[in-house]
């Protein structure tokens, strides 16, 4: 059976709306497999392993389901991308680009939009910096909320993943431009100038965002300060806002390009599937899904 996966925003609390994604997204691709009018803008590209491919996923009684990971483990989530069953995922565009077995082996096909989230934009997201509350007067200058990144330097950092885009180099990035700015001196943001430089160079790995709140909130192994997703972070606070408890933002990370959809490159150079995978992603998330 292939796999379809979307565990950058899978939490238990919204797992039923990404079920309802994929179930219109299985009524798109059925459609268009069956109309023949529909399909002949793709008749040309598909091969007939790809159309097989398209068929057995999604117009079959062993049609796609979403993989998800027993425990929301960033390793069992590695182990989906990986998956030569693998049709549709979610992915950070940080390991995309940056880890060969994923630049190599995964494409790109669209991203979403979300819609009234504080953080984003149409194209792009961000993550916001959180501390506990009881410490926020240690990051204060001013008397106006304002806050020094500055006076981060040596707390305890936790983090998803050391290549998390949002969860860690987002942060690393906000925290080297600051430094840039007080030092008149330019640091290179894709050198491989460690984040821990600047940070107590305990970090503590975390495997999630939701992980990284708790971390920070119940001071977990001293942990003082993380870079949460803002979508992550907007989730949790309409489905779970008293994990927020005791939590202050005291800045944000600078945009990045929203995570992608992707499939497996092979799909795409040798079966042709770009164009459906595209088309009916859009066509699917277009429509009025309610809170999906």
């Amino acid at each position: 059976m292939m796999q379809c996966s979307f565990p950058m925003y899978d939490m238990p609390e919204v797992q039923k709306y990404n079920d309802i994604i994929l179930k219109y997204l299985k009524k798109e691709i059925k459609h268009i497999l069956n109309n023949n009018t529909r399909f002949e803008k793709y008749a040309s590209i598909i091969t007939p392993t790809g159309l097989q491919i398209l068929k057995d996923a999604f117009d079959s009684d062993k049609s796609i389901k979403v993989h998800r990971p027993s425990d929301q483990s960033t390793v069992e989530t590695e182990n989906v991308w990986e998956s030569k069953k693998l049709l549709i995922s979610h992915i950070c565009g940080q390991p995309l680009t940056t880890e060969e077995k994923y630049t190599n082996e995964l494409y790109p096909f669209g991203a979403p939009v979300y819609n009234n989230i504080n953080g984003c934009t149409r194209n792009t997201y961000s993550s916001f910096i959180i501390v506990r509350s009881m410490d926020v007067h240690l990051y204060e200058i001013g008397v106006n909320n304002e806050f020094s990144l500055m006076n981060l330097c040596g707390k305890k950092l936790c983090v998803n993943h050391l290549n998390s885009y949002s969860g860690c180099i987002s942060l690393k990035n906000k925290i080297f431009h600051e430094l840039n700015q007080i030092n008149n001196k330019e640091i290179d943001l894709n050198s491989s100038d460690d984040i821990r430089l600047f940070f107590n160079p305990d970090v503590t790995i975390t495997g999630s965002h939701r992980e990284s709140i708790r971390h920070v909130k119940e001071k977990v192994n001293n942990v003082d300060v993380a870079a949460i997703d803002c979508i992550t972070y907007q989730l949790i606070l309409k489905y779970a806002p008293e994990e927020l408890n005791g939590i202050t933002c005291i800045g944000k990370t600078s945009e990045a390009l929203i995570p992608p959809f992707v499939t497996r490159r092979e799909y795409v150079e040798k079966e042709g599937l770009y164009s459906i995978l595209c088309d009916a992603f859009e066509n699917t998330l277009s429509c009025n899904l309610g809170d999906a």
